[in-house]
């Protein structure tokens, strides 16, 4: 079983990422022109390091970031890292349930504990794109290299969600039935309060640096690298236990209704193109770009549906005729 549940990994997500390498480094250059298309056309990375995504340690080599082969992959390496170890975790969770959890708490602070030391000790500022061009060059290389890309400093949200995943499978557990009804319902005010501090803080937290141009102080900064995406997935966490215990309101049903169930399977593919629409948009501008409130929202519709429509081709022609291919394989075994 365990090596089904890795087969069944590797098998769902690589035939997509190796064609979208494949056109990325072959026929996507034919697609555009202008004077900035050459900076599409000069990618040697692919060449030189594709196996590495198809080994999914794209994260880790090679060891400069702008090195690279479709820079956007570092996801799925973090991704198939943390699967490759989650069984471990799971494991330790239904043996000894107690000790699950504290192995959880560990790492989880773990997490924000090693990303603090990598900050202080390279001296890294906040590295979003909004403030790069107030910070050196070296900085922002150091925050990609040592931070952005590295499953240390980004598994807080997989903890989360290996921890929500496990209350909800052990509900009789931590069943909140036997509480009164005002407990309860206290209870879930205040963790869907806690849950708006925790998604606004982390989406918001930047806004007035990122209109001033400024950086924000090195504890400050700190602070917020090394908890912004952790504090996301516990927001997020609770959504999704509100959500399912029954307490999510307006929100469970827009988040559970039927339109979003055909989105979500062209998704994956959705991440994996969505540069392709961004690039050939901007590498074939002729004319300077100017932001506005309604032309961000043009483009920005204009992207996302470029990005499904390619993603559909994706979906049709390459996943859906392999994850048939599993399934007969697996069929024929049995």
């Amino acid at each position: 079983p365990l090596a089904k549940f890795y087969f069944h990994r590797y098998w769902r997500l690589t035939p997509s990422y190796l064609f979208v390498i494949m056109f990325w480094t072959t026929l996507y250059n034919f697609f555009g022109s202008g004077p900035f298309w050459f900076i599409q056309q000069d990618e040697p990375n692919c060449q030189k390091y594709w196996w590495t995504n198809m080994l999914y340690i794209n994260n880790f080599y090679p060891t400069n970031a702008k090195d690279e082969c479709v820079s956007w992959g570092w996801y799925l390496a973090c991704d198939m890292q943390f699967y490759i170890f989650s069984p471990i975790v799971i494991s330790v969770l239904y043996k000894y349930p107690r000790r699950g959890m504290a192995l959880l708490l560990a790492l989880f602070l773990a997490n924000i504990g090693v990303t603090v030391c990598l900050a202080w000790y390279y001296h890294i500022q906040i590295g979003d794109f909004i403030t790069m061009d107030v910070q050196p060059k070296s900085h922002i290389d150091d925050f990609m290299d040592k931070i952005y890309f590295k499953p240390w400093t980004r598994c807080g949200p997989y903890i989360v969600g290996l921890a929500v995943g496990y209350i909800l499978r052990r509900k009789e557990t931590f069943s909140l039935d036997l509480m009164p009804r005002m407990v309860k319902l206290i209870f879930y005010l205040f963790g869907w309060c806690v849950a708006f501090i925790c998604l606004g803080s982390t989406l918001y937290g930047l806004y007035s640096f990122a209109h001033s141009h400024t950086l924000m102080g090195e504890v400050a900064s700190i602070v917020y690298m090394s908890t912004s995406r952790s504090v996301w997935g516990l927001g997020l966490g609770w959504l999704v236990y509100a959500c399912h215990t029954g307490y999510g309101g307006y929100i469970n049903s827009i988040l559970s209704a039927s339109f979003w169930t055909p989105l979500s399977r062209l998704s994956y593919n959705v991440y994996l193109v969505h540069i392709f629409a961004i690039r050939l948009y901007l590498y074939t501008l002729n004319v300077p770009f100017y932001y506005n409130d309604v032309t961000m929202v043009i483009l920005y519709l204009g992207i996302v549906f470029a990005s499904f429509l390619a993603s559909y081709i994706v979906t049709v022609a390459v996943e859906m005729p392999f994850f048939e291919m599993e399934k007969v394989f697996f069929s024929r075994r049995k």
